[in-house]
């Protein structure tokens, strides 16, 4: 099972045991997180939380600056992000299925009236035209932002629904596979016809 945490800060306290591992805590949905990471990747996040070029939300940035035009299927438009950020494939992928989907109790809570979610939606767009990160974490700036703040649930879940609604719009209820999976799924196909097959002349005979 994988367990994906987000993390717009890094707490204040971090402690480093005898084999040089950063350990802290990080709270995910009112429950503490223990986290261990080596050095480096440790200096990975601080480098992160300080400049704008490595910061996570670049991801969101340039996947929503190629959305508009894309003309390929998903996952070629995963693979582009990924080139011009110069980022592993697979982390970006990651990280968009986490924004599109909304997790655990988030799944549970209600929506918002039109104007409330018009106005999160707002300042969520001037947030991925910004030229750096914002002081709070996303969540938090555009409650603050709001003419009368929102539970930040409420505004995750907002969110998810948004992006989730643009992807189906452009690449339908289900991405078209990878061309490596289309081989994939003709080859099971072909399995199961041979398979078939099989048992009927077993049946015959």
């Amino acid at each position: 099972m994988d367990i994906t945490v987000k993390i717009s800060e890094l707490p204040s306290e971090v402690n480093t045991n005898e084999q040089g591992i950063k350990e802290f805590y990080v709270k995910a949905n009112e429950r503490e997180v223990f986290i261990a990471i080596n050095s480096k990747q440790y200096n990975k996040l601080v480098t992160a939380q300080q400049t704008w070029p490595s910061w996570i939300g670049r991801i969101e940035k340039t996947y929503f600056k190629l959305l508009g035009e894309w003309d390929k299927n998903y996952f070629q438009l995963v693979a582009k992000v990924a080139k011009e950020l110069e980022m592993n494939e697979k982390a970006v992928a990651t990280w968009l299925g986490f924004l599109h989907q909304p997790h655990g109790v988030i799944r549970r809570i209600a929506l918002p009236s039109q104007e409330v979610i018009e106005q999160v939606i707002k300042l969520y767009q001037e947030y991925l035209e910004g030229e750096e990160p914002p002081k709070l974490g996303l969540h938090s700036w555009i409650s603050q932002n709001m003419t009368d703040p929102l539970d930040i649930n409420t505004i995750h879940k907002v969110l998810a629904d948004y992006r989730e609604k643009l992807k189906k719009n452009k690449f339908g209820s289900r991405p078209k596979p990878k061309p490596k999976q289309l081989l994939l799924d003709a080859v099971t196909e072909n399995n199961d016809k041979v398979n078939d097959n099989e048992t009927i002349d077993n049946d015959r005979h």
